[in-house]
């Protein structure tokens, strides 16, 4: 086991904190490819034993594949356990680190068993769930417009209805295709972490 602290990371949409046990000085990486990229190197250099997210909207899942790809011991925790330990420690502040502090304190104790990421293929599943999920409402706001829209305006809105029906039904294909040359990625277990 490494004698490296354990490391926290709050995601939020914008930026990614990160603090460790015990405590160093916090560090902040932009939540984008760029940072994502210079943040696991900044991890592989520290080797920490264990470094613990918790579940942020989804904004925590390219920094989950990125640090499974880089072989990295990540966790994803359950926002309940980690908030009612933040209140056992009478830790009723929220700041992005003060909760990154908070899931290396969490973390380093409670030594969350890692579990198995789920797969490559199984992630790019979801996504492309997600983004047909997206194209179904954004269908579903322009036929709402639609209905009161007159002239270039109502033509725009057919254009992209048109767009939206074909770029779904690409979508669905693709999720088919996908599905059907590998159907062990559609029983893996969804588990993507400890707590």
């Amino acid at each position: 086991m490494s004698t490296a602290p354990c490391i926290g990371i709050d995601v939020s949409k914008a930026q990614l904190d990160v603090a460790s046990c015990p405590a160093c000085a916090p560090q902040r990486f932009a939540n984008n490819q760029a940072g994502r990229r210079r943040l696991v190197r900044w991890l592989r250099r520290r080797q920490p034993p264990l470094i613990a997210l918790e579940a942020s909207g989804g904004y925590e899942q390219a920094l989950l594949r990125q640090a499974a790809r880089a072989a990295l011991p990540v966790v994803l925790l359950n926002p309940r356990q980690v908030r009612d330990y933040a209140k056992s420690r009478g830790r009723l502040a929220k700041t992005d680190r003060l909760d990154a502090q908070v899931l290396a304190d969490f973390a380093a104790p409670n030594q969350p068993p890692l579990r198995p990421l789920p797969s490559e293929a199984l992630l790019e599943l979801r996504a492309l769930g997600r983004r047909r999920d997206q194209l179904v409402a954004a269908h579903s706001a322009e036929r709402g417009h639609q209905e009161l829209a007159e002239g270039l305006e109502a033509e725009s809105i057919t254009r992209h209805l048109a767009w939206l029906e074909a770029e779904r039904a690409a979508l669905e294909q693709e999720l088919a295709r996908r599905l059907q040359a590998d159907p062990q990625d559609r029983t893996r277990p969804q588990v993507t972490g400890g707590g």
